[in-house]
């Protein structure tokens, strides 16, 4: 099996991630998801950037939905064990 480049940066990407989250504890765990859905809702409402509203509430939904489906990635269990 091969990965085109794409796969192969997502790949390195889930695995950097997920080994960076790993070594925090758990307060600081809590503290990272606290923030990265604050960045993620002053995204949607943040005027600053020029963004239409539409575009900003598209990109923080997307945002948000990525977040959460990375860290249940990341906590799943592996059932190829």
């Amino acid at each position: 099996m091969t990965f085109d480049e794409k796969e192969l940066d997502n790949a390195i990407n889930k695995i950097i991630v997920t080994s960076l989250f790993s070594c925090l504890s758990d307060t600081q765990q809590k503290q990272f998801y606290e923030s990265a859905f604050n960045m993620i809702e002053r995204c949607c409402f943040c005027d600053a950037d020029e963004l239409p509203e539409k575009i900003r509430k598209q990109l923080a939904d997307a945002l948000r939905v990525r977040l959460s489906d990375q860290f249940s990635e990341m906590y799943s269990p592996n059932l190829d064990k």
